[in-house]
């Protein structure tokens, strides 16, 4: 049991810091992208939030989290308190989606016999909620405006798909290569 716990705090930590390093390549090359404080026309790490629940759940939730904070805080210049709960609002949002979808479609987490409906599905609900989450949490600061909420709606599902996509691609191409 303590083997288990340990591979699984390495794997947060390891999410983390490729949320980290993913977050330093949005912030320093894709830095035009950026349209708003909180918003990238772009943004690398939608679907790396996905991708991280969907494969590892609950410990992705925390990997997603603390890389989240950290490259917020340290990254983007936000306030302590203020990157703590825009990262547990931006993980959450995924993890309730994704448990939702779940839920919705009658899905495990094997991930089997999942139909690119049923994927374009938790993509549009993950970024829905993410958007939401966001928006609430802006509201308390007065800092929303709807060109916010739609912007981070779509940047959220056009990284998300595109992230998906490359996955499915680059797994097209490993099994192509072992044939």
């Amino acid at each position: 049991m303590a083997n288990k716990q340990i591979i699984q705090f390495f794997t947060a930590i390891f999410i983390a810091v490729i949320w980290i390093v993913c977050d330093f390549i949005n912030v320093e090359i894709f830095y035009y992208l950026k349209t708003d404080k909180y918003l990238y026309s772009i943004y690398l790490l939608a679907g790396l939030r996905l991708l991280a629940i969907i494969l590892f759940g609950y410990v992705g939730f925390f990997g997603i989290f603390i890389g989240h904070a950290i490259s917020s805080s340290l990254m983007r210049g936000f306030e302590p308190n203020e990157a703590i709960w825009l990262a547990l609002l931006s993980s959450s949002a995924t993890l309730i989606a994704y448990k939702l979808w779940q839920f919705l479609f009658g899905k495990t987490d094997s991930f089997l016999d999942i139909s690119p409906l049923q994927l374009f599905y938790l993509v549009v609900l993950n970024a829905g909620f993410v958007a939401i989450f966001r928006f609430t949490y802006l509201l308390q600061n007065n800092e929303i405006s709807l060109f916010l909420l739609y912007g981070t709606l779509a940047a959220n599902i056009s990284e998300s798909l595109l992230v998906l996509y490359l996955i499915k691609v680059c797994s097209y191409f490993y099994r192509r290569l072992i044939d």
